[in-house]
């Protein structure tokens, strides 16, 4: 049926609509915060609600991605291109706007989503959608930053242990018993991105 198809279409190895479509929307809705005149008109870095929409996302797509473990359901690719595409204009403008913490940040993620895209074991094993499990405390953290609520701030910080804290260190262990060396690029690009402070406070 038709749905068989769109979907065989997304999944393919050839295809780059995993890659554009989402890039349209987040290229679109920079372009409309830096040239709309409304005076209701966003701040990118400050657009919770699309954020959270790539968030939301990039956290539906491991889920499946994980649990299925299966690319004729959904290719790795999909999770890949998700996360390209967003830092691509998440980068910019950080960029743009001088931010360099979130600028290497951006950069480092980039360059791990093209590292889970071109090394085979990587790829195999799944790594992007499982780093893009870290995204869980995200949403969360959104939610405490604006009520101010002390069991918001809670749950931030249970899921932020739990995302970042130990889930990191599990993701390093599964690489290195997989055969990835300690000294690769892989893994110690995911130590920077532990470390760094923009990563680990869960934005």
């Amino acid at each position: 049926g038709s749905e068989m198809c769109i979907r065989d279409r997304y999944n393919s190895e050839e295809t780059w609509l995993p890659l554009i479509i989402p890039l349209i929307l987040w290229t679109g809705c920079f372009v409309y915060c830096q040239v709309s005149k409304s005076p209701e008109r966003p701040n990118f870095h400050k657009w919770e609600a699309l954020h959270n929409t790539y968030n939301y996302g990039v956290i539906l797509i491991a889920i499946i991605s994980i649990y299925f473990d299966d690319d004729s359901i959904l290719s790795e690719r999909v999770s890949i291109f998700y996360t390209i595409s967003y830092f691509m204009v998440d980068s910019m403008d950080c960029f743009l706007r001088r931010d360099w913490q979130y600028s290497v940040h951006g950069l480092l993620t980039l360059g791990g989503a093209l590292m889970n895209y071109t090394i085979s074991p990587l790829r195999e094993l799944r790594m992007n959608s499982r780093a893009n499990l870290c995204e869980l405390s995200s949403p969360v953290f959104f939610v405490a930053k604006k009520t101010r609520k002390p069991l918001h701030f809670v749950l931030f910080a249970l899921t932020f242990t739990f995302c970042r804290i130990l889930w990191i260190p599990r993701m390093l262990h599964r690489m290195l018993i997989h055969g990835v060396a300690w000294t690769s690029a892989p893994v110690i690009l995911l130590i920077l991105l532990l470390l760094l402070p923009s990563y680990s406070m869960g934005t």
